[in-house]
């Protein structure tokens, strides 16, 4: 043989230091989901729900609502201003489009 030692592997060295050659990523073409969690149709949905996410539409809706969110950004602003100066106006409506506007984007948020 040549001399050398075998390499000692570090104390400190754990799994995560090991070689990933056999790691399986989610999402390559070799990942197959155990049978109890294939859905029928879950790929179907996924490719229709990413069709509209990805679609104009979607991306106009989008833009209409932030138009609208920053409208309704101006409003309360100009509200609290004027209920500031003792001139108090409802902002119930104001209270309610904030709401729609958060649901909105969080359900953004999960597609």
């Amino acid at each position: 043989e040549d001399g050398t030692a075998p390499p000692v592997a570090a104390p400190w060295a754990g799994p995560e230091d090991q070689p990933r050659s056999n790691l399986v990523l989610l999402g390559t073409e070799d990942y197959r989901p155990p049978a109890f969690l294939v859905i029928p149709d879950a790929q179907r949905f996924r490719q229709r729900l990413r069709s509209i996410v990805e679609g104009k539409i979607f991306d106009m809706i989008c833009a209409c609502m932030i138009i609208g969110n920053s409208i309704t950004i101006a409003h309360a602003t100009n509200a609290a201003v004027q209920e500031a100066l003792g001139q108090a106006e409802s902002t119930t409506v104001v209270e309610v489009l904030e709401i729609i506007f958060a649901m909105f984007y969080i359900s953004e948020l999960v597609l």
